[in-house]
């Protein structure tokens, strides 16, 4: 092998695997995802989708194949999203972290007592709208700042990868690093997400809720940590 070439002299892989061996460290929240994302699976894993000839097929079922498409879509995203994580990549994480907001708003429109059967069926065709419209009720600011992430946009660099010290000069970030409260953070909401998925999946489908129990005082735990502002004085 040519010098200079091997795993050991990639920067990349050291930066890696040093942030992987300390993931569960600088990552507490790790754990929370993990069960969170198990918790999504049960629920979906408690029914199924029953053989229909297209003429059979009725609202219900074509809702029911709309959210088992969604709620793999969710779970998988969180997945990816704590395999990101543990080696370094947040900003990459943070355009899972859009998917996975889009597929819960989904899953609400497709579960619509009034309009979900409408929804469901232009789902399933492609058709049911843009993702932008699917979280409109989400502050605009916000899902541009997701979507800058999930783009070969100059912002997501600016945003995420650069840092410029009190002399002007400025720092470009190539290989992985962590920043564990931004992480952490990420991690708990994606939880959030998946939990939330979970219950209205749940509910849809009349199944007990007993997977999301264990998981939800954690949640609540995590979420006071990691996601509360700090107190200041008045």
């Amino acid at each position: 092998m040519p010098a200079g070439n091997s795993k050991a002299d990639n920067a990349f892989n050291r930066a890696e695997q040093w942030l992987s061996q300390r993931a569960d460290e600088h990552l507490p929240t790790l754990d929370l995802a993990d069960r969170s994302s198990d918790a999504l699976g049960r629920v979906l894993q408690a029914f199924n989708l029953p053989k229909r000839t297209p003429e059979q097929r009725d609202d219900e079922w074509r809702q029911t194949l709309a959210v088992i498409n969604l709620g793999i879509n969710a779970a998988r995203s969180l997945r990816s999203m704590m395999v990101l994580l543990r080696h370094g990549y947040e900003p990459e994480a943070i355009a899972l972290q859009r998917r996975l907001i889009e597929a819960q708003a989904r899953i609400l429109r497709v579960i619509d007592p009034v309009s979900g059967p409408d929804h469901a069926r232009q789902f399933l065709k492609g058709e049911d709208g843009t993702a932008g419209k699917a979280v409109s009720a989400l502050p605009k600011d916000l899902w541009k700042g997701l979507n800058n992430a999930a783009h070969a946009d100059y912002r997501a660099i600016e945003q995420h990868l650069l840092s410029t010290d009190e002399e002007g000069s400025t720092r470009f970030y190539l290989v992985p690093r962590r920043r564990e409260t931004a992480s952490n953070m990420l991690l708990v909401l994606g939880a959030g997400h998946v939990l939330s998925a979970a219950a209205e999946i749940g509910k849809f489908k009349a199944i007990a809720l007993d997977p999301l129990m264990d998981v939800l005082p954690d949640f609540y735990s995590a979420t006071e940590r990691w996601l509360t502002p700090p107190e200041t004085d008045t």
